[in-house]
């Protein structure tokens, strides 16, 4: 599971088998390991798919920061997915 990023106190990263799927990225708390995970559709548009345990607030917040760096996050997959090192991007 790469870690692609980190949104505050959330981990945005993905399963390497879901590289099949329509592109998206899973979000955890970083105190709550990977338990009760969100999952985001980055295409068309970013989108909710799953909740996981997350409050109203926090799913706008990652919402907001995912629309706001789509194009890195896009960037960091592709990367994972031609078996290139990824490094945890910092995003607010």
């Amino acid at each position: 599971m790469p870690k692609l990023a980190y949104i505050g106190a959330f981990i945005v990263f993905i399963v390497a088998f879901d590289l099949q799927e329509r592109r998206h990225v899973h979000i955890a708390r970083t105190k709550d390991g990977f338990q009760r995970t969100a999952k985001f559709w980055l295409e068309p548009e970013v989108q909710i798919f799953e909740r996981g345990d997350f409050t109203e607030q926090e799913l706008r917040l990652i919402e907001r920061s995912l629309k706001e760096h789509r194009g890195s996050i896009s960037k960091q997959i592709n990367d994972f997915a031609e078996g290139k090192k990824v490094r945890p991007l910092i995003l607010s």
